[in-house]
Formats: C-alpha cells, structure tokens, sequence
C-alpha cells in the first residue's frame, strides 16, 4: 500500500494498521511496545510532567537548529491536534 497524501494517512484505517504490520516486522522491539499501538489510545503529545524536560531539551537543542526555531508552543499544539484527529478517526474493518 501507498498513501498518496497525509490526509490519507490520517484517514484510512486499513492503511494505517498495514503501516503498524510492517513496523513491528521491521523495528520489533520490546521498548516500542508497539502490540499496544491500538487506535483510540496513542498519546503522541506530551503530558503535562513531561513539560519541564521538554522546555530543558528544546532550550539546549536549538542551537543545532539552523535558521529559525519553531516555537515550542506551537509544535506541541500541532503534535496534540494530531493526537485528537488520529485518536477520533473512525475504525472500519
């Protein structure tokens, strides 16, 4: 299979659980935990005892970034929109 976009992606169901087949084929590892990868349930944005790590690693990151550095804000906005649109998609068998 092959997604012709990121809507895709976010919406096809059967892609996305091809897409956890082949990942567990080719990365199995027990630190992934990725049997537990069960839709409805992922947690893509951080929580909120995982703020202050996150402030501290994005601090000393971004000077290996080059140009501008995306607002911390933001990312952490997009990746917990995500988290709602891949969390609310609907399951088709």
């Amino acid at each position: 299979m092959q997604a012709g976009s990121v809507y895709d992606l976010q919406t096809d169901y059967a892609l996305a659980v091809n897409y956890a087949h082949n990942t567990r084929l080719l990365f199995d590892s027990s630190d992934l935990a990725l049997t537990t990868a069960i839709s409805g349930t992922f947690t893509l944005a951080p929580r909120p005892a995982m703020q202050d790590a996150i402030t501290k690693d994005n601090t000393a990151r971004s000077g290996m970034v080059f140009g501008e550095v995306a607002e911390l804000e933001a990312v952490l906005a997009i990746a917990e929109r995500f988290e709602q649109i891949v969390n609310s998609a609907a399951v088709i068998d």
